[in-house]
């Protein structure tokens, strides 16, 4: 029973742990990813108000200031791209040149014609967290689109460390619970075990007693056997000699 009982402890701290890893996972997630549209917010802000004023897109030279500027207030950030409906590349932090194309995944966050109500969005991957917002003109039409690359390395080395505090708490609370399950059960069912004992030892009693009436019986079984055999055997030889009596007193005999 104890190991039962701390079979069925372990499969709900367990349980327990699996919640508690995939809330604090998606909580991280949900931090992170709105740290990024923080940053891609005020982004957008700054590029759409020049761009209201007639400004075209590739125009905006002050761009380039404003994604370094972003870039370096946080050191996971890898690379901030500003591209165009075609998916050009038209400012960049990072490894790619201007004029190169962005992920077709990227791309395709950009297909709603009109504004809609939310202009976040987002294509994370293994590797990073993958921010964007789309850019529109005054007229409310797309004209292109920020998105943010973030490394994850930071968030995986977090959840890893939670995740191992997770396994040393529940290690300890499936230890404890454990010794308090068998303590309990020890204890609570310590009369039914001595009473169990008694029955076995009344019953292995009874067996044995069994089994000596049952010697006993065949013992005297054979006896009675024995005697019944006896008595025949003498009753023969006693009508034997009787017959042999009997003939030698004959009158036949006597004349002889």
């Amino acid at each position: 029973m104890t190991v039962f009982a701390t079979c069925i402890l372990a499969m709900v701290l367990g349980l327990l742990l699996m919640m508690n890893y995939f809330k604090f996972s998606n909580i991280l997630t949900d931090v992170t990813t709105s740290r990024l549209a923080v940053i891609n917010k005020n982004l957008e802000s700054s590029l759409s108000r020049a761009t209201n004023l007639g400004l075209a897109l590739d125009e905006l030279q002050f761009a380039d200031t404003l994604l370094k500027r972003a870039k370096v207030s946080d050191a996971a950030i890898q690379e901030i791209e500003v591209f165009d409906n075609n998916g050009a590349i038209l400012f960049t932090t990072g490894r790619q040149v201007e004029g190169g194309k962005v992920d077709p995944s990227v791309l395709r966050q950009l297909a709603p014609i009109r504004k809609p109500d939310n202009v976040e969005w987002s294509a994370h991957t293994e590797e990073q967290f993958v921010a964007g917002v789309t850019l529109f003109n005054s007229f409310d039409r797309p004209i292109g689109g920020i998105v943010l690359r973030y490394n994850r390395e930071g968030y995986i080395s977090i959840v890893e460390i939670v995740l191992k505090d997770l396994f040393t708490v529940t290690g300890g609370l499936l230890a404890i619970a454990a010794l308090i399950a068998g303590l309990g059960i020890s204890l609570g069912f310590r009369e039914l075990r001595h009473t169990y004992a008694s029955m076995q030892a009344a019953l292995a009693s009874v067996r044995a007693s069994e089994t000596t009436d049952i010697e006993a019986t065949a013992e005297n079984t054979e006896d009675i056997d024995f005697r019944a055999k006896l008595g025949t055997v003498t009753a023969t030889v006693d009508d034997v000699l009787n017959q042999i009596e009997a003939s030698a007193v004959a009158p036949g005999n006597q004349k002889a």
